[in-house]
């Protein structure tokens, strides 16, 4: 042995002295030291040692005391935020079959004062069949919504599809009973088309999604998930809580099959028990049947119509009646209408009234039942109206029979014939005429009056005397008739030309023997039969009076017993 290799040996031994010294001392091997010795250098490799302990060691120093919640919470924070930075969609796919129904929950709320919202402004239309509707809802209790959604809602789900959403491949697919079968692998193929055409088109973003397709009747609803969505295939009009169907099968597909979505390798046999997901959105809403009519309602609605219509018709009667009472008002000589107005149940009528304008009451409108409602504020002034300035000139001239009155211009025109006296005695008077600045009587063909004086002997002188039971007259006495009627029938241009009213007397006279009532009963048939007789000639019934006499009376003899005597006597003064 050479003195290096004893050198040599002599650093062995002592190595393996010193290694065995180490174990003694520490308990570690040369490797096991090395590697504690890297653990400290390197935290990497310290934490990636200690961290399968690391939480047990939290929980037990949170136990003891050691380390509160507050101290551990911003670090919590800070590797959130810094996650959610460096991959939200991570974050929002953990998240979703969790946070989906946290956040429905949350947004259910504000739905409820939402649907109130829209029930009051849903309770503001009106139509016959919406007032129909009101009063079945306030009948049965239920809200106004309620009865407008089950009267107008109604749909039917056939087929729903849980399809891959990045493959556009058909996981599964449910239809209802006696549906139609559908080319599902196509319509998938289809849905993934035209989302990828939508978003490829219109530069949306990633998380852009499609969520309903129209096609004549037939909806088709998608509901969006991280891996995967659900269409419903719907014919007709769903309500708007059917969505969150979708929402919660879409949720509980990727609870149950998260990971096989996320690591899809395209085996879809895996999802044949997300059927019973789907299966929750094969809904059928039908209308029920019309049953039988609410005859309450239509009875209500009958009398509210009714006495609408009834209240509305007499306000239109009695706005009619008051409008004809006025425009007859107006059209009266010396009415001048300017206001109607309606003060509460009054009808109150602003104008002018001549003070010598004929009585409004005469009208036929005013004997309406509700004149008692009319209040007339008429100022008094005198009219110049053509009709009153001819009313005036008639009753402050007089004018006779034979003579007209007409007015233009500021002028009287009088008209026909006139007697003398009349033309002398009463025509100066128009200049007090309001209105009437000159008189014209171009055309007025003025009379000297005849002598009339005769007229009253010749008709007292007749008298007629009958035989007992004798009525009639007899050639002679017709004879005599007629004289009398020829002087009778003067007797009215007598009271025209001499201002008078006079008028006869037929009186008959009989006596008092025997039947008294028999008597003048029969001198009753005389006078009845003189009096119509005369009528019957011409003469007017205000100049005619009848009368039976005894012959007891003054002035009386019983040679008269059944004449037929006249008497003209002043009826202005004595009857």
């Amino acid at each position: 042995m050479t003195e290096q290799q004893g050198e040599a040996y002599q650093g062995m031994l002592s190595q393996a002295q010193l290694n065995e010294l180490r174990n003694l001392l520490v308990g570690l091997s040369n490797e096991e030291l090395k590697r504690l010795q890297t653990l400290l250098r390197d935290p990497h490799e310290f934490a990636g040692e200690i961290s399968p302990i690391l939480p047990a060691a939290i929980r037990k120093m949170v136990e003891r005391g050691q380390l509160s919640l507050n101290s551990v919470l911003p670090m919590i924070e800070e590797a959130l935020h810094q996650g959610i930075q460096k991959n939200p969609q991570r974050l929002a796919d953990i998240l979703f079959p969790v946070m989906g129904p946290a956040i429905r929950k949350a947004v259910s709320e504000d739905l409820k004062r939402l649907i109130q919202t829209a029930n009051a402004g849903l309770e503001q239309g009106f139509s016959p069949k919406r007032l129909g509707w009101r009063l079945q809802a306030l009948f049965t209790g239920k809200s106004y919504t309620e009865i407008l959604l089950a009267k107008t809602y109604i749909f039917h789900v056939s087929h729903v599809m849980l399809i891959h959403r990045q493959t556009g491949l058909l996981l599964h697919q449910e239809k209802a009973d006696k549906a139609v079968d559908l080319e599902a692998d196509m319509i998938s193929s289809m849905l993934t088309a035209i989302r990828d055409f939508v978003s490829d088109s219109f530069n949306q973003m990633e998380h852009a999604s499609l969520d309903q397709i129209q096609v004549g009747d037939m909806t088709i609803l998608i509901e969006q998930g991280p891996f995967a969505i659900v269409a419903a295939v719907i014919k007709g009009m769903p309500p708007a809580d059917y969505r969150v169907s979708l929402m919660e099968a879409i949720e509980a597909v990727h609870f149950n099959h998260a990971l096989d979505l996320e690591n899809f390798d395209g085996n879809v046999l895996v999802y044949e028990n997300t059927g019973k997901f789907l299966k929750t959105c094969l809904v059928s809403y039908r209308k029920q049947g019309e049953g039988s009519k609410p005859w309450p309602l239509i009875i209500i609605l009958i009398i509210i119509l009714l006495a609408i219509g009834w209240f509305g018709f007499q306000r239109y009667s009695l706005n009619k009646r008051i409008n004809r009472f006025t425009e007859q008002l107006d059209a009266l000589p010396g009415y001048h209408i300017n206001d109607i107005q309606r003060s509460g149940r009054f009808f109150v009528i602003r104008g002018f009234k001549d003070y010598e304008a004929p009585e409004y009451k005469q009208l036929e409108s005013w004997k309406i039942h509700d004149t008692g409602r009319i209040q007339l504020r008429l100022d008094p002034i005198i009219s110049l109206e053509p009709a009153m300035i001819l009313y005036r000139a008639e009753k402050i001239l007089q004018p006779l029979s034979s003579t007209s009155l007409d007015y233009q211009n500021g002028t009287l025109i009088l008209k026909g014939t006139a007697n003398k006296t009349w033309f002398e005695e009463n025509l100066p008077a128009w200049t007090s005429i309001p209105g009437v600045n000159d008189i014209d009587t171009r055309e007025l063909n003025v009379k000297s009056p005849p002598d009339l004086s005769w007229i009253i002997p010749a008709i007292e002188r007749h008298q007629f005397a009958f035989d007992v039971n004798i009525t009639t007259l007899d050639s002679v006495q017709q004879r005599q008739f007629d004289s009398l009627v020829a002087a009778a029938v003067l007797l009215t241009d007598y009271n025209a030309q001499y201002g008078k009213k006079m008028a006869i007397f037929v009186q008959v006279y009989t006596n008092r023997y025997g039947n008294i009532e028999a008597n003048i009963r029969k001198a009753t048939e005389r006078v009845d039969a003189f009096v119509s007789k005369l009528k019957e000639a011409g003469l007017p019934d205000d100049l005619l009076e009848g009368r039976v006499l005894f012959t007891d009376e003054p002035s009386s003899s019983r040679g008269q017993v059944r004449t037929v005597t006249f008497n003209v006597f002043n009826s202005a003064e004595d009857r």
